[in-house]
């Protein structure tokens, strides 16, 4: 069973406005809009980060822009069954 940890963050008038519809729409609360975000996108923005760290390490001819490096990123998502619409 997953441990739960209380965290905080600013977050912008305008995010949270954008937050607050959504959850009314989906009649949840924000914790629970905010924790679908961070599980269907954390792994996919460290892929992202870990690609780009990596190409500051990449000599010139083995440089892969970071669209292809994204869209690598996200052939191996769906690969592993994790795909999906976004």
């Amino acid at each position: 069973m997953a441990t739960h940890k209380k965290i905080s963050f600013d977050i912008d008038t305008k995010s949270l406005k954008k937050l607050d519809e959504v959850a009314v729409i989906a009649d949840r609360t924000r914790a629970y809009i905010l924790n679908e975000l961070v599980q269907d996108f954390l792994e996919d923005l460290a892929g992202f980060y870990i690609a780009a760290q990596r190409l500051k390490h990449t000599t010139e001819n083995e440089y892969t822009p970071i669209g292809k490096a994204w869209e690598m990123v996200q052939q191996r998502r769906e690969s592993n069954g994790k795909g999906g619409k976004r």
